[in-house]
């Protein structure tokens, strides 16, 4: 958000963090313990004007799969895929008011499938044959949850 420079974002997660170290820097600026780097006086925080609040309201999981193999005499191969779906919703806030400016919901598909193949079969009496290889990839849910936000953003602007 802050690359667009359409928004300023502030520091919220770890503000008691940020208070903490703001209440150490003027403690040694009273003193006149102050370090070099902490003696310009410490400036008001920014006040927000909207916020931009969400949360992930559904992860659902195999919400449609399926697959298809054949095999002969031991011998054969199969695939298969599974689809999740994540949802979140984002909402700017009017800090002054507290009315909700916008809302929106977003969701994301997760692919995610299998490719395999084997043979199982007796080659004589007492000998078997026996082999699988197999390929697996699953979209990663981080990247997907990431995406889902970001359209909810391009939505809300």
């Amino acid at each position: 958000m802050k690359d667009s420079r359409w928004f300023i974002p502030l520091e919220r997660q770890g503000l008691q963090n940020l208070l903490n170290e703001r209440k150490i820097i003027r403690a040694a600026q009273e003193n006149g313990t102050v370090a070099i780097n902490n003696r310009i006086p410490l400036q008001s925080l920014t006040a927000a004007n909207i916020m931009v609040e969400g949360s992930i309201i559904g992860y659902e999981s195999n919400v449609k799969s399926g697959g298809v193999g054949a095999r002969y005499f031991g011998i054969g191969a199969d695939t298969q895929y599974q689809l999740d779906q994540i949802a979140v919703n984002l909402r700017v806030v009017n800090v002054s008011t507290g009315e909700i400016l916008s809302s929106v919901n977003t969701s994301k598909t997760i692919l995610s499938y299998e490719v395999q193949a084997g043979v199982f079969r007796f080659i004589d009496y007492q000998r078997l044959l026996e082999g699988e290889v197999g390929y697996t990839s699953n979209e990663p849910v981080m990247l997907c949850l990431m995406s889902a936000i970001e359209t909810g953003v391009i939505f809300l602007i």
